[in-house]
């Protein structure tokens, strides 16, 4: 099914305004030393060797989600880990550790104990990548201009040993960088540019489902446990029936015809990782645009003795990767199929 979705005011200035565009290492001025060292580690590849220090340094200060949150909200998560549950039986070993970790769940969160985006650190690079550009420069005792010369020529032992002896003081790194009275968003600019692109997809993807007659029983987000744990952004319900969602912002989506789809099929181009295929009965994809689909697993294709392509009876979800679109012929068959 294609779906185009008219967006609203507030949804396109959160897509596509170039006022709210964010870019990473913004904090240092183009061209400087310190610019050009947090571009250079403004990569995936790098996660390995900065995430253990980042988590040390968020953890000291979290607090338990079940201290902060109301008992009623406590409930309500509750009764949707039963509708999982009811619903999939398969994974009742999965929410019974979920309800195991709701105990030790923490986040960080603000004065007034509202969730704070700084959570979102270890899970952003580009973060990642300004903190410890000003690790560097705070802690270190390795000029920045050399240690960049030498990540450039791939040594990174210099910087390998300033994270770990900054292990070692995660109070303190904290208290110098993250808790800086003079510029509170720092180190959360990119990680509340790219969620508020993902908001507005789930709107998206929410808005399409309810004009089909669904019901939204529940929705993630920041700090939520059904989100958190189990990666499912959106339940909706219809006739008794539950539907797990999870949603991606895609590139671009189009009808195309070819020789497993003489009438027609949905080609999707993006680059989308982190799904949760046990938990979830559907994806959700929409553009910048407004364009999106729905879809179930989807058979595989497979070449056969001739060389040609043809459909396996092994199903996943279709993953677009960057160099790599996908095709989905059978959308969500309980959406009204519109051309896009």
């Amino acid at each position: 099914m294609g779906f185009k979705v008219k967006l609203n005011e507030n949804q396109l200035k959160r897509l596509i305004s170039e006022d709210a565009v964010e870019r990473p290492c913004s904090k240092f001025d183009m061209g400087s030393v310190n610019y050009k060292f947090c571009t250079l580690i403004n990569s995936p590849k790098y996660v390995k060797m900065t995430r253990p220090l980042v988590d040390k340094v968020l953890d000291h200060k979290k607090k338990k989600w079940r201290e902060v949150t109301s008992p009623d909200k406590q409930k309500s998560i509750e009764d949707i880990l039963d509708i999982i549950e009811d619903s999939k039986p398969q994974a009742k070993n999965t929410i019974t550790k979920v309800r195991e970790k709701l105990d030790s769940l923490g986040f960080i969160y603000d004065g007034d104990d509202q969730w704070d985006y700084i959570n979102k650190l270890n899970t952003n690079y580009s973060d990642t990548a300004t903190f410890i550009t000003d690790l560097v420069d705070e802690f270190g005792d390795y000029p920045i201009d050399q240690l960049y010369d030498d990540m450039v020529d791939g040594n990174t032992l210099n910087l390998e040993h300033l994270i770990t002896q900054a292990i070692q003081a995660p109070e303190s790194v904290y208290d110098q960088l993250v808790n800086d009275p003079t510029d509170k968003f720092k180190y959360t600019r990119m990680s509340k540019y790219y969620t508020s692109k993902g908001d507005a997809v789930e709107d998206i993807i929410q808005n399409m489902m309810e004009s089909n007659g669904w019901t939204t029983i529940h929705r993630g987000g920041n700090g939520d446990p059904i989100d958190t744990l189990l990666g499912i952004d959106l339940i909706v319900e219809k006739s008794g029936i539950y539907k797990f969602i999870q949603s991606k912002k895609v590139f671009d989506i189009r009808k195309v015809k070819g020789p497993l789809n003489p009438e027609g099929a949905y080609l999707v181009k993006g680059n989308i990782f982190g799904i949760r295929e046990d938990m979830i009965d559907l994806l959700g994809y929409a553009t910048e645009d407004g364009r999106a689909i729905v879809a179930t697993k989807q058979r595989k294709t497979k070449k056969n003795s001739e060389g040609k392509f043809e459909y396996s009876e092994a199903t996943e979800f279709p993953t677009p990767t960057r160099n790599t679109p996908v095709v989905i012929p059978k959308p969500f068959q309980n959406i009204t199929n519109l051309s896009l």
